[in-house]
């Protein structure tokens, strides 16, 4: 969910590049598309003034609404942004490779199944994020305690009991995770 919020403006661009909305259709869409996150009007107008006021986006007025709709500036920037991306996952690609020599083949996998995900916009965990970011978090401030070891039975019983249960639920939906 932090990625988003810091991605805000882009994300915003990225909507209106394909189809003009008010304030509170951007909302609408970007809550039924993380199905977790709704932004709040309060960052969400601060953010259309900025990109109005750069000559990303122009505002159209029907009644008491406005429209906002990308500038052909604004969709510049957008395929600037996406072709952007573009290069970098094809350079994290490249590095991966230089991975493949010092570690294990589920690790690797496990990065381009990540990174394929990542690649094609496809939200891991998009239910859950929260929950995900919060062990993700927990694990790197753990990893880097001094205390670790004192308690690293407990961690890894923890972390297998976990893996157990995911294992039973992903088997129940006969996914294989490969594709």
């Amino acid at each position: 969910m932090r990625m988003m919020k810091s991605n805000l403006k882009l994300i915003v661009l990225k909507i209106l590049d394909k189809k003009s909305l008010s304030g509170y259709g951007i909302v609408k869409e970007i809550h039924e598309f993380t199905k977790t996150w709704k932004p709040s009007y309060g960052s969400i107008y601060p953010i259309l003034k900025n990109l109005r006021e750069n000559g990303f986006l122009e505002v159209k007025e029907e009644g008491r609404k406005k429209i906002y709709r990308i500038t052909p500036k604004g969709h510049h920037k957008v395929q600037e942004i996406i072709k952007s991306k573009e290069e970098i996952f094809d350079h994290v690609i490249s590095n991966i490779k230089n991975l493949e020599m010092i570690c294990d083949k589920k690790e690797i996998n496990f990065i381009y199944r990540w990174h394929k995900n990542m690649r094609n916009n496809l939200l891991p965990f998009k239910n859950i994020s929260k929950e995900v970011h919060e062990l993700g978090d927990l694990l790197m401030i753990i990893s880097a305690s001094p205390a670790l070891e004192s308690h690293q039975k407990e961690i890894k019983e923890l972390l297998t009991e976990t893996i157990i249960k995911l294992k039973k639920i992903n088997a129940k939906t006969g996914n294989t995770g490969k594709k």
